[in-house]
């Protein structure tokens, strides 16, 4: 067992325009900060949105909970596609 040693992995870092849901947490600050990200603009004089897309992450239980905030970020958006 001397011959081992622990490595360390990488945590990954998300991307801003990545969410990624539990199934603890709220819907609502996640649904905030998707209309965030994607009303978010490069410069105040180019009217290009920062982020063309988002992703967002869930696993198990999550899954119900990610649909219906992809669900309510296109009603309210508009113009998003899956």
């Amino acid at each position: 067992m001397e011959s081992y040693t622990k490595v360390q992995k990488p945590k990954e870092e998300n991307q801003r325009n990545e969410i990624k849901v539990a199934v603890t947490g709220a819907i609502n600050k996640s649904f905030r900060y998707a209309l965030k990200v994607l009303n978010e603009k490069v410069s105040d004089t180019d009217n290009t949105p920062t982020f063309d897309q988002i992703v967002v992450r869930a696993s198990g239980n999550a899954i119900r909970k990610a649909i219906m905030l992809v669900e309510d970020i296109k009603n309210k958006h508009g113009n998003l596609y899956q």
